[in-house]
């Protein structure tokens, strides 16, 4: 699994516009709609069901494969990592004047949106400009678990008229590009936030619960029907949805996502015929699945898979007896532990015994696919030296049970992860090595970790959200565009307000943060990445393993499938997908 910012397809890379303004890379992409038949149900297999599917509660990357098929954005990210104008008519740049520095009346920065003409919600209501308004006076209600991180910044939105969308900058953000989100006013506004009504509290779940579902007015190809949770979610055609470019409606009559359960049953049933697609697999089963010839789709995309320690001396794991056995504390929240953990992580036996050398192995945080990304320095594999940064730091084996302590606290620390199997051999093959330096590594993997916010509590064992975790291993589908790293490692955006679960606290890295999201300065963007970057890799903020290979397994019968290596996801142009007869 995969975890993922709320409409994070939805944003885009202001430098690389910025560059573009200054005549270097474009960004636009070259979509061309999909062609074939129409009719037909497309099935979808996928190992894990999706957290939520409120637009902007979810976390996962199965929530946000469904929710490409409904809802659309300003701009879409297409499959050659570059952006497309989508509900809007054309991306606002200074060039075309949609952008305005200094802005109007005082505003850092003035933006101007124009939306397409007929653009209906699926319920046959207008989508105006008022709904972007709304939208965005939602996201900044007191009370909203949300990162405000690029709704704070904007003033006021302005509607010139149903079809302009003026936001009024009082700073400048380096992902202004992505504009703000579009949800339907006329549904938002039936419910309420933090009131602690079942009935009407969206935080709670009202509106988007699977009774809810079929009622819930989207803008994207596709709309609710129906949803088993664990067992499937079912989209059907909406028939007041247009491609934008050729005027086309939506060509299969819908989409069913199934949860399998574990990537091996995914792929038996894709073998039996009975899956169209499977997504959501990885390097772990390019060997398995390589006889499948064209049918199986891999590439390297926007993920990578980490160890996130959890910096917190406060918040940590609540496993019962593991808490009690080591003393208390949070030991990860010493940088020599951290440290130490990176030391004894031998990356390339994982990636050699355990992915058979698919994937590529990672030395940043940031994929190499970014623009931004800069190389570093790997970690060397040296338990001689990992010892000795334990030893330095005054952990050590005192009592002679194998185990290093400082303080009365323990080196015991939980390993939280998914069901997947390839995370519970790397857990286990890693535990190895950090045992022979007295760190004792306790597996914990099952379905609690990316429990979001609004579905979770602090007594949630083995949660990123609530930062009750050790160590965590999983993915992250890092963005395009530099200013995603904000909202997971600034020492503002911890739970509920972004998504820094490991509690970074690190004032360098704030810095070069803060510099990243308040410029559209491609060359001063650059620079502060790298800097970032470097941090991170000093501070042992993250321990990268590897980068993904990504792989869908997609029948002969489906056409206009193209596979996206971005966070937009494998149905990121469901609107185009058809099904031979």
């Amino acid at each position: 699994m995969r975890k993922k910012s709320a409409l994070a397809a939805l944003f885009v890379s202001a430098a690389l516009i910025a560059g573009a303004c200054g005549g270097g890379a474009s960004i636009v992409g070259s979509y061309k709609p999909g062609t074939g038949g129409t009719g037909g149900t497309l099935l979808v297999g996928d190992y894990q069901d999706v957290d939520s599917l409120h637009p902007y509660y979810y976390s996962t990357v199965m929530s946000a494969n469904v929710l490409a098929t409904v809802w659309d954005g300003l701009v879409t990210l297409s499959n050659e990592a570059k952006y497309v104008p989508w509900m809007a008519t054309e991306i606002p740049t200074v060039a075309n004047k949609g952008i305005v520095l200094p802005g109007e009346n005082g505003d850092a920065m003035t933006v101007t949106w124009k939306l397409r003409e007929g653009l209906v919600w699926s319920d046959g209501v207008a989508i105006t400009c008022a709904d972007a308004e709304y939208t965005h006076s939602w996201v900044m209600t007191e009370g909203n678990p949300l990162s405000t991180t690029g709704a704070a910044e904007i003033s006021d939105v302005e509607c010139v008229d149903d079809l302009t969308i003026k936001l009024h900058y009082s700073e400048l953000y380096s992902a202004v590009y992505g504009g703000v989100g579009i949800m339907p006013k006329h549904y938002f506004e039936k419910y309420d936030i933090n009131s602690g009504n079942a009935a009407t509290d969206m935080v709670l779940g009202a509106g988007f619960r699977p009774e809810d579902l079929a009622n819930v007015p989207v803008s994207g190809p596709f709309k609710f029907a129906s949803r088993t949770e664990g067992v499937e979610t079912v989209m059907v055609r909406n028939d007041k949805w247009k491609n934008p470019y050729s005027g086309e409606t939506t060509k299969l009559d819908s989409i069913k996502y199934v949860v399998c359960g574990d990537p091996d049953t995914c792929i038996a049933k894709f073998r039996a015929g009975e899956l169209d697609i499977v997504t959501d697999l990885d390097g772990n089963s390019f060997a398995t699945t390589k006889d499948l010839g064209v049918q199986q789709k891999a590439q390297s995309v926007f993920t990578y898979e980490f160890f996130r320690p959890n910096h917190s001396p406060d918040d940590c794991s609540i496993l019962e007896p593991l808490k009690t056995t080591r003393g208390g504390g949070c030991p990860v929240s010493d940088p020599a532990i951290r440290k130490a953990i990176a030391q004894a992580t031998d990356k390339s036996a994982i990636w050699t015994r355990i992915l058979g050398e698919a994937g590529v192995i990672a030395s940043s945080s940031v994929t190499p696919l970014a623009w931004f990304y800069k190389e570093q320095t790997p970690v060397k594999f040296d338990l001689a030296a990992a010892k000795k940064t334990l030893t330095d730091a005054g952990w050590v084996d005192g009592n002679g049970d194998g185990i290093v302590e400082k303080d009365g606290v323990s080196a015991i620390l939980e390993f939280c992860t998914t069901m997947k199997a390839v995370r519970k051999s790397t857990i286990a093959y890693v535990a190895g090595d950090l045992a022979k330096i007295g760190i004792k590594a306790v597996y914990n993997g099952g379905g609690t970790i990316f429990a979001p916010w609004t579905e979770s509590d602090e007594t949630l064992s083995c949660n990123l959200s609530r930062g009750n975790f050790d160590v965590a291993l999983h993915a992250y589908s890092s963005g395009i565009e530099a200013v995603s790293l904000y909202g997971v490692y600034h020492s503002s955006k911890f739970e509920p307000d972004g998504q820094n679960d490991a509690k970074v606290n690190d004032p360098a890295l704030d810095a070069q943060l803060d510099i990243i999201k308040g410029t559209i300065d491609l060359d001063v963007i650059a620079a502060a990445a790298a800097k970032t970057q470097e941090i991170m890799a000093a501070t042992t903020v993250e321990i990268p393993l590897y980068y993904w290979m990504g792989i869908e397994l997609v029948s002969d019968k489906v056409g206009g499938f193209l596979s996206n290596p971005t966070q937009a996801g494998p149905l990121w142009n469901a609107g185009d997908l058809s099904l031979a007869n």
